[in-house]
Formats: C-alpha cells, sequence, structure tokens
C-alpha cells in the first residue's frame, strides 16, 4: 500500500526536468554552452527546492502512517514508516535523476547514462532479492530502489559535471 503511494507522489514531478532538457537542448543545439549551464543549474535548483518540500511533507506524513494500519503492532508500524522514507528519499532522487539523465540526453551524451542505468537496475535487483532471501520483506523494495537510485544518479552526475568542467 504504501509503494502504492509513492507510485502516486511520483507525479509530483512538475515537468520541470522536461522543460529544463527541451532549453538544454536548444542551447547545446546553438553550440551556447553557458546557456545549457544556466538551464541546467537552474532546473537543478529549482527541482531540488520542490524536491524538499516533498521529502518534508512525506517524512512529516509517514509518521501517521500508523493511524491507516491499526492492526499492526508498534515495531511493525516503525518498519513500515522506516521503509516509506527509505522509498520516499529513493523516488526524490529518482526524480532528481530523470533531469540528470534527460541532460546527458540532450547533450547526445547517453550511453554512459544507459549503462549506469543497467548496472543500477542489476544491483537494484540483487538487493532486493537478498533483502527477501534474509526475510526483510518490508524493506526489500523500498532499499532496492534506494540502491538503483543513488548507483544511477552518483555516477551520472559526476559524470555530467565533468563534461561540465571540460567545456
Amino acid at each position: 500500500g504504501t509503494g502504492g503511494i509513492i507510485g502516486v507522489l511520483t507525479f509530483l514531478d512538475l515537468g520541470i526536468s522536461t522543460l529544463v532538457i527541451q532549453r538544454v537542448s536548444r542551447e547545446y543545439g546553438k553550440k551556447n554552452l553557458d546557456g545549457v549551464s544556466s538551464y541546467f543549474f537552474s532546473g537543478l535548483l529549482i527541482n531540488a527546492f520542490f524536491m524538499s518540500i516533498l521529502l518534508i511533507v512525506g517524512f512529516i506524513t509517514s509518521n501517521y502512517l500508523g493511524f491507516f494500519f491499526k492492526q499492526m503492532t508498534p515495531e511493525e508500524t516503525r518498519i513500515l514508516v522506516f521503509a516509506f522514507k527509505i522509498a520516499l528519499v529513493a523516488m526524490i532522487l529518482g526524480l532528481m535523476n530523470n533531469l540528470v539523465e534527460g541532460t546527458l540526453n540532450a547533450l547526445h551524451k547517453s550511453l554512459f547514462g544507459k549503462i549506469s542505468q543497467i548496472i543500477a537496475a542489476i544491483l537494484g535487483l540483487i538487493t532486493t532479492y537478498m533483502m527477501l532471501v534474509k526475510r526483510e520483506t518490508v524493506l526489500a523494495i523500498p532499499l532496492g530502489m534506494m540502491v538503483r537510485t543513488v548507483v544511477s544518479i552518483l555516477p551520472n552526475l559526476m559524470y555530467l559535471f565533468l563534461l561540465f568542467s571540460k567545456n
């Protein structure tokens, strides 16, 4: 159930990433590298601002999940809230990664991003599987999401910053 809530929250992307990617692509086509970096960093800051609000609201409201599942013990509720918070952070990082990967695509440097996506997906599946084997069923999917997102966003962001520093 909480996974469904996280799925619904992904609609809070607001389209910022799409708009920024379009502008980055246009500026790159004009060979205006200053415009590329200006749009990207402005979009990153705006996206980070809205995602921070979502994170704060999500963390506050997550403490009330126990009201929906009254039959759970306090320990079960604590684990569910922790799993929800992990999934929330993973979702927010994933939304931020949409901007990073889209920018790489706009700069015609998509191979690195696709390779990192594949590696991240495999590591996320392995993490989920290992957690299920250890009977950490409630935490398995959110931790797999977190691994997938972090393993994807960090190298993509570093690669993008490397491209910007070169240009």
